[in-house]
């Protein structure tokens, strides 16, 4: 069946409901006046229509015990109505306990049927209710309108937002621009995240480079003097003696060792006098010392900058000038920093102790096993070795001490590893072509970000600006003439729109409206629902008599229910009356 949009009653009968036990039935002209004392059943009329057509009373209620009457076993409603094509219906709801059965011109029909062939109950209650959008669904009265609001192409918001929103937008997707500003600051805080490590990493390389060539300069030096030193100590080593001839004399001793294995234990024996400790813990320490370092620089950094701040003076970070609250809390902030900087100096320091520490215990531990190496080695020797072992210990430790004493062969080695640490720290180190090409690196990557920053902060204006314009070609269906409903609101400060929903009168807040005022306002609502749905439906005024004739009419079917003492009648108004009220 089609869907009715325009229909006009043009009679209820009802029976067992409210007040009319038995049949009462009533006739309705395009405008009716139903006119009674309080009680006489006014409102059971408006009742009766919102009963056959939603299955709920006037007001919406889940509940319709209320609306049979006391002692009746059933009630019904049957309404003849015509439509826009004059073609006349009869609608019936009756229900007998917990039974309800609904016919159209005596076809069997479900709710569901009802709702796909007029509207559902909110629609269909706001047209016929003019309060009943306003005092029932208010809460929800902002997502009800929304639904009802004809779409609204991008197209067409950007038509009226400027030039530079249109650029910026263009290709962008909007369809919510909350949800699309709300990304948008997500990426501007990341971009400014970003920005703040890049800066860290750069004054880093820019200190480093600034300390580089001191550095270079100071392990140059250093080694330079070691090796003239080693060089100068070697040369004493072995001054006096020649070297050559002590070989000679040495390989002929051995030679006359005819012992394989007195062979093999010499060998042995060499290697392991040989063995040379090479600490594993240098490059670590040096590295912490690095670390150790940089901390107390920054740390001096910090605590200068920290002695310039009080109220009234720049943020050296933010460069606003600070409260005494700020103050207080940027001090606080900064105190607890230093703090921090403080303790990981310390832990830096105390890590660089227990590297020494163990680089200690590990040499120890290596002499210890030299030291028992060569003592069990020697054990070995001792219980093979001929008669010419005497001369054979003699002439190696010739060639291997020379004019020094172990300890002194010892600390020949000791200024060796050192300069081996130097050399190795000395590789490590970054170029200065290197330093500058990662410091010019790290400058075009704040660069860049600095560019997307700004550039987020062009689309979310646009966005906001795009929000608010489309807030506005949105809401042009909804003007009325004296009421005025409001679904957006701008935020002062940051130009976004929030959500809200307040309805007006004459810039009256409604909630403040006299009963009068509060009806005409509804019947405001009532054209405006029919207006946006498209739907001529029938619309009920409770209360008439606090309306003067200066109010809004809405299209289609009208009854006016006044207060009178008086039976209940329904009449159609004389001519000069419906010119008035129009």
């Amino acid at each position: 069946m089609d869907r009715i949009t325009e229909f006009t009653i043009t009679r209820i009968k009802m029976q067992g409901f409210k007040s009319f036990v038995q049949d009462k039935e009533f006739h309705f002209g395009s405008t009716s006046y139903i006119s009674g004392a309080n009680g006489q059943g006014k409102t059971t009329i408006a009742d009766a229509i919102a009963y056959a057509f939603c299955g709920v009373p006037f007001w919406g209620e889940k509940s319709t015990e209320r609306l049979m009457s006391k002692g009746a076993k059933q009630m019904c409603v049957e309404v003849d109505f015509v439509n826009g094509d004059g073609e006349i219906y009869t609608l019936m709801r009756r229900k007998s306990g917990n039974t309800t059965s609904i016919t159209l011109n005596g076809n069997t029909m479900t709710q569901t049927n009802l709702v796909n062939i007029f509207t559902e109950k909110d629609i269909f209650l706001s047209l016929i209710n003019p309060l009943y959008f306003i005092e029932k669904i208010a809460s929800d009265g902002r997502d009800f309108l929304q639904r009802l609001l004809p779409p609204v192409s991008k197209e067409a918001i950007l038509a009226v937002c400027n030039e530079q929103t249109q650029s910026l937008l263009e290709k962008e997707s909007v369809l919510e621009p909350e949800y699309y500003i709300k990304n948008k600051r997500a990426e501007m805080k990341e971009t400014d995240e970003q920005i703040t490590y890049l800066s860290g990493q750069l004054a880093l390389l820019e200190e480093q480079m600034q300390s580089n060539s001191v550095t270079r300069n100071k392990l140059e030096t250093s080694i330079k003097a070691k090796k003239e030193k080693i060089s100068a100590v070697m040369k004493k080593q072995f001054e006096g003696i020649d070297v050559e001839a002590v070989r000679q004399e040495y390989n002929a001793a051995k030679k006359s060792v005819s012992n394989d294995e007195m062979l093999a234990l010499e060998k042995k024996r060499m290697e392991i006098q040989n063995r040379q400790y090479i600490s594993k813990f240098s490059a670590e320490i040096a590295k912490t010392e690095a670390e150790l370092n940089s901390a107390r620089s920054e740390y001096t950094g910090l605590y200068n900058k920290a002695t310039g701040i009080r109220p009234g003076v720049p943020c050296p970070t933010c460069t606003h000038a600070l409260t005494n609250e700020e103050f207080n809390t940027v001090r606080k902030d900064i105190t607890a920093t230093l703090a921090e900087m403080k303790q990981k100096g310390a832990n830096l320091k105390s890590q660089i102790d227990d590297l020494m520490k163990l680089d200690a215990q590990a040499k120890e531990q290596f002499e210890q096993y030299k030291a028992d190496d060569l003592k069990k080695v020697d054990e070995e020797i001792k219980n093979v070795k001929s008669s010419t072992s005497a001369d054979i210990d003699r002439l190696r430790e010739e060639l291997t001490y020379g004019n020094f004493s172990e300890a002194q062969v010892n600390s020949l080695e000791a200024m060796k590893a050192e300069l081996f640490a130097d050399e190795t720290d000395l590789k490590a180190m970054r170029s200065d072509e290197e330093l500058s090409k990662a410091i010019e690196s790290v400058k075009l990557q704040i660069k860049d970000n600095e560019g997307k920053k700004q550039f987020l902060g062009y689309l979310i204006s646009a966005a906001n600006e795009y929000a608010v314009k489309r807030a506005e070609v949105m809401l042009t269906p909804l003007k009325m003439d004296r009421a005025a409903i409001k679904l957006f609101e701008v935020v002062k400060g940051t130009g976004e729109i929030k959500d809200t929903f307040k309805f007006t009168y004459d810039s009256k807040d409604y909630r403040w409206l006299s009963n009068s005022e509060r009806i005409k306002a509804g019947l405001e609502v009532a054209m405006l629902v029919k207006r946006l749905t498209g739907l001529t439906y029938p619309t009920f005024v409770d209360n008439a008599e606090s309306i003067n004739t200066n109010f809004a009419r809405p299209d289609g079917q009208m009854m006016f229910a006044f207060v009178r003492k008086c039976a209940l009648t329904v009449h159609e108004p004389a001519f000069a009356t419906v010119k008035e009220a129009a």
